[in-house]
């Protein structure tokens, strides 16, 4: 499973991506969640999770984040390019 980090000011969450290369059961194990739309020929797997303000569901192409407390969060591709830096770009830019 591919996770990558992200910085917002001083906090620095990991973010799982619900797509390819990503297999849904292991981003579900992950972040302790379940696979929806499993059988379902006319729907795509989304991944049911918990947070600290109740369930969420993540549905194809949108991301799940851990923030550094180990609390999960769900986040749009437009979210997160807004208000996240990819880590690995900050750490290019100061050398």
């Amino acid at each position: 499973m591919e996770v990558k980090k992200y910085q917002k000011g001083t906090e620095i969450v990991e973010a799982v991506k619900c797509d390819t290369p990503n297999f849904p059961a292991e981003i579900a194990d992950w972040c302790g969640g379940g696979i929806r739309g499993v059988g379902n020929p006319y729907s795509m797997v989304s991944i049911e999770f918990t947070t600290p303000k109740g369930g969420e569901i993540a549905h194809y192409g949108e991301y799940i984040i851990k923030d550094q407390t180990g609390h999960f969060y769900l986040c749009t591709p437009e979210e997160l390019e807004k208000s996240y830096k990819p880590l690995e770009e900050l750490t290019q830019e100061s050398k």
